[in-house]
């Protein structure tokens, strides 16, 4: 549980990051109350399933639809609960409810397939507890959510207890639409997590960090060997060449460390400039870093640029002693901001944008989750097998980035990094097209979501095979 999220009383405390101060007392879910939900759930997935699959689109279509009419109260309440830029958090509610295009390929990734005479029908999981991060507390919840409904299979969602009121908005967008029982809101922490993971459910899908899923799929291995689909964490390498746009990639290695405060799983947390263009590049990287100012959230409504602070007290002192170990072993900083100093932010989690350079890969800010706002800046030797061997030593292995103005080399390059997404010239995440699957290799994954792979996973294929 995030450190300055409480359970008071039976009450999740929900605290504002920029401030300290308590916006909501929660009520959470009794574990003892889970499984009788669960039994409830089971019941109403057999009405849910009987549902057409072309109606079961529609009906959530609609319902995700619907997040539109509160996008900016949604957004203010994400920006409050877990400090996200206001800029961003608007964009994240436009996109859930924007998912047209995701549920015609949910559609026609369970449709039957014929074959050779036989027929291939997907079965439902049957209930499937989906536990949320605070990073992405709307879309993360939808990406998992969505295609295991579209399925025929009803979900119980627990939100992060760093975002509670942000799933609640979730699920009263689903449950408007969807007969009773078919979605579920369950609030709490890991406890109350533990007991969803431990209950009748047939399935877990969870995004959240490395350590959590290691858990749960140890639990799921030893209680009815659950289907499992865990996002975790990631270490995410960007590499740029020499013949590189050297001021696109310094502008992409800025903002895409610094989005969402780089509290997102892919952000770019090492980059790998080539030797012979390190003084320019770092000259560029502190250019565009100087555009970024820290404060409230809520100022992102203003200016794009603004990074909030970060989720907790904890992951402020992570990122800290990060930076304070990689100074002490030899790194350099070529830059730090100002954070918020006036009295009623002087509590809040931010932390300056920082720029380091000089970094080896023994440095635990080269091997470890930052989720933080900083620049990690190394070297290489302008080799394609250097660029490979640094990106992927790590445990690692969500996503990367290749920049070069020889694509067919990037391509070559990113064909051996082990990661899911590689995005060659560009932040993969923003570019990707709907069919393409969310994958983390090593411990970066277990399972995947989205595209038609992904939807697939959310489902069992049968064959109904007809006499010759």
């Amino acid at each position: 549980m995030p450190q300055g999220v409480q359970i008071i009383d039976d009450h999740i405390m929900s605290v504002d990051p920029a401030t300290g101060s308590i916006l909501f007392k929660i009520p959470v879910t009794p574990v003892s109350s889970i499984p009788s939900l669960v039994l409830k759930s089971h019941q109403a997935q057999i009405v849910w399933s009987a549902v057409p699959l072309p109606e079961r689109v529609r009906l959530l279509k609609s319902a995700v639809k619907s997040l539109e009419k509160n996008k900016n109260e949604l957004a203010r309440l994400m920006t409050a609960e877990m400090g996200k830029n206001l800029s961003e958090a608007v964009d994240e509610v436009s996109e859930g409810a924007d998912k047209d295009k995701f549920l015609d390929l949910m559609e026609q990734a369970n449709g039957d397939i014929l074959t050779g005479g036989d027929i291939i029908v997907r079965d439902p999981v049957g209930v499937v507890a989906v536990i949320g991060p605070w990073n992405f507390p709307i879309d993360e919840l939808l990406l998992l959510s969505l295609p295991a409904l579209v399925a025929g299979n009803s979900v119980l969602i627990k939100p992060s207890e760093a975002a509670p009121r942000c799933g609640a908005a979730v699920v009263e967008a689903l449950a408007s639409v969807l007969p009773e029982g078919v979605v579920t809101l369950v609030q709490g922490d890991g406890n109350v997590g533990s007991a969803l993971v431990n209950s009748e459910v047939e399935m877990i899908a969870m995004t959240g960090s490395t350590a959590t899923g290691a858990k749960i799929a140890k639990s799921c291995a030893t209680n009815g060997m659950k289907r499992l689909i865990l996002e975790m964490g990631g270490k995410d390498p960007m590499v740029v060449f020499a013949d590189a746009d050297l001021r696109k990639s310094a502008e992409d290695a800025v903002k895409y460390s610094l989005f969402n405060a780089g509290q997102v799983c892919c952000s770019i947390e090492r980059i790998y400039v080539e030797e012979k263009v390190k003084e320019e590049f770092e000259e560029m990287v502190v250019e565009y870093a100087k555009g970024y100012i820290v404060a409230n959230g809520l100022e992102g409504e203003l200016n794009g640029s603004v990074v909030g602070p970060l989720v907790s007290s904890s992951q402020k002192s992570i990122v800290k002693e990060q930076v304070e170990s990689a100074l002490k072993d030899g790194a350099k900083m070529l830059y730090q901001s100002e954070v918020p100093t006036d009295s009623a932010q002087c509590n809040g989690n931010f932390y300056p944008v920082t720029v380091l350079s000089n970094l080896s890969q023994d440095m635990q800010v080269m091997k470890d989750e930052t989720f933080g706002p900083v620049i990690a800046l190394a070297t290489f030797d302008g080799t394609d097998e250097q660029a490979i061997k640094l990106s992927n030593d790590t445990a690692y292995g969500l996503a990367a980035y290749v920049y070069s103005g020889d694509v067919k080399r990037a391509e070559r390059v990113a064909r051996r990094i082990k990661a899911g997404q590689v995005g060659i010239n560009c932040y993969s995440i923003f570019e990707a097209s709907a069919s393409c699957p969310w994958v983390g290799h090593k411990m970066s994954g277990y399972g995947h979501h989205s595209g038609e792979d992904g939807y697939k996973m959310f489902s069992v294929p049968k064959s109904l095979v007809v006499s010759k």
